[in-house]
């Protein structure tokens, strides 16, 4: 079985950093901790859907080759997201 390396544990930190934050500095760090971890989590659906494949599990490879891809999508969303934040700020 392979290692996860990260923590789903949030209850143990904030999000919220610090008070001065205004509301997109906090937005803009919660969409940057999201991207880092959707990439992660879409890596791992797709070597789990490999090594389904390749132990003949049908069906669940190409299942988890769509959440992967599904993953990636909610990652743009994520980008465009961030991309307002900046425009906002810059504009």
């Amino acid at each position: 079985m392979t290692h996860h390396h990260h923590n789903h544990d949030h209850h143990h930190h904030s999000h919220d950093e610090s008070p001065e934050m205004s509301m997109e500095e906090k937005l803009a760090k919660l969409l940057e901790h999201w991207m880092q971890h959707s990439e992660e989590h879409a890596k791992s659906y797709e070597l789990w859907a490999e090594r389904a494949k390749s132990h003949g599990i049908a069906g669940v490879d190409h299942l988890l080759e769509k959440a992967a891809e599904k993953t990636r999508a909610i990652d743009q969303d994520f980008k465009a997201a961030l991309a307002v934040l900046k425009n906002k700020k810059q504009g």
